[in-house]
């Protein structure tokens, strides 16, 4: 997939598609929203809109779940699951990673804004197979991270980081040659998402700091947080 960015000829894409397919590789990378719902309706986005919300229902089966997999699993360099609404209204999460990790998906993500979660599930999606955890968040202070996201709770954000600093003690493996914190999994990132933004100037002011478990912690202790 990355190799996609430097390469501009359109013909030499569809080449690399055909080889890959031929051999057998794998090369498709799925975003996958197993419900169209979120629990929040922060102000940038459509969700929050009441008109826009009517045209997203339903949810996957679970026979649909198996023909997607059985489709494009096999091809799949990466799993995303959330990719626009809230993963975490689908009850069953650990059954779609665990499908996944059956048909050797390399690695699995899944994208959050966390509120739903809680120290079992996020175990339970570990030990089924999960790699990454990306928490979205709109706001570093209780203020502006309540003001932009309705409906979260800056104090559920900071249990759920509690819950996940003990995730990352019990399932870390510590190898010091290659100085790289790992999960059996393997759990390898929690990447957290910070988005500092000024009201009324979005577009111009801002900032997106992606900061990984091991650094987040090094700086920040959640149970500190009052």
């Amino acid at each position: 997939m990355k190799m996609n960015r430097f390469i501009r000829s359109e013909r030499l894409k569809k080449a690399g598609i055909f080889f890959l397919h031929s051999t057998k590789k794998r090369y498709i990378g799925i975003f996958l929203d197993p419900v169209l719902a979120c629990n929040l309706r922060c102000r940038m986005c459509y969700f929050s809109d009441e008109e826009k919300r009517k045209q997203f229902k339903g949810k996957l089966t679970a026979e649909e779940l198996t023909k997607i997999a059985d489709a494009f699993y096999h091809r799949a360099l990466k799993l995303q699951i959330g990719c626009g609404a809230e993963p975490t209204l689908y009850p069953h999460n650990a059954d779609i990673i665990r499908q996944a990790k059956e048909k050797n998906v390399p690695y699995i993500s899944m994208t959050t804004n966390g509120n739903l979660l809680d120290e079992d599930t996020t175990e339970d999606f570990i030990v089924a197979g999960l790699n990454e955890i990306t928490l979205s968040l709109h706001g570093v202070n209780k203020e502006s991270y309540e003001y932009f996201m309705p409906g979260a709770s800056y104090e559920t954000f900071h249990k759920l980081m509690t819950g996940l600093t003990k995730c990352y003690k019990i399932f870390i493996i510590i190898i010091p040659k290659r100085n790289m914190l790992l999960f059996p999994q393997p759990f390898t990132n929690v990447v957290l998402f910070v988005m500092y933004m000024q009201i009324f100037c979005l577009s111009a002011n801002n900032a997106l700091m992606i900061i990984s478990l091991q650094n987040y912690f090094s700086f920040f202790n959640p149970s500190s947080v009052k």
